[in-house]
C-alpha cells in the first residue's frame, strides 16, 4: 500500500514539473538513432513529428530536424492561448510534412 501511495506523489510530482517547466522534444528521421521509442532529446531524438505531437502538452515545443516525414499528425492534448504547442523547423524552412506518398507503379 505504501508504494502505490509513494508511486502516486511521483506521477503528481511530475505533472506539476511538466506544468511549471515546458518540454522540448527533438525530432530527428534522418538520425540513424531515432526511434519513438525515445525520450526526444538531443542524444535520443523521436523519429516522428506524429510521437512527439502525442507527448506534447500545452506550452511544449516540437523541434523537427530537416528532413521529409510522410505521415499525419494527430494532436492528442492541446495548448492554450498562453501556452500553445509549438512546432518549429530546425533549420527554419527545412522541414515538409506530406502524408501522400506515392507508389512507382502509378507513375
Amino acid at each position: 500500500m505504501q508504494f502505490v501511495i509513494y508511486m502516486g506523489c511521483v506521477a503528481s510530482m511530475l505533472i506539476a514539473i511538466q506544468t511549471i517547466y515546458p518540454m522540448e522534444y527533438i525530432v530527428d528521421g534522418q538520425n540513424p538513432q531515432a526511434s519513438d521509442q525515445n525520450i526526444g532529446t538531443v542524444d535520443r531524438p523521436l523519429k516522428t513529428i506524429r510521437k512527439a505531437g502525442e507527448m506534447a502538452h500545452a506550452g511544449d515545443s516540437v523541434i523537427a530536424k530537416a528532413g521529409v516525414y510522410r505521415e499525419s499528425i494527430p494532436l492528442s492534448n492541446s495548448g492554450t492561448p498562453q501556452s500553445p504547442i509549438r512546432f518549429i523547423a530546425d533549420p527554419q524552412g527545412s522541414v515538409v510534412i506530406s502524408e501522400l506518398t506515392i507508389q512507382e507503379s502509378l507513375i
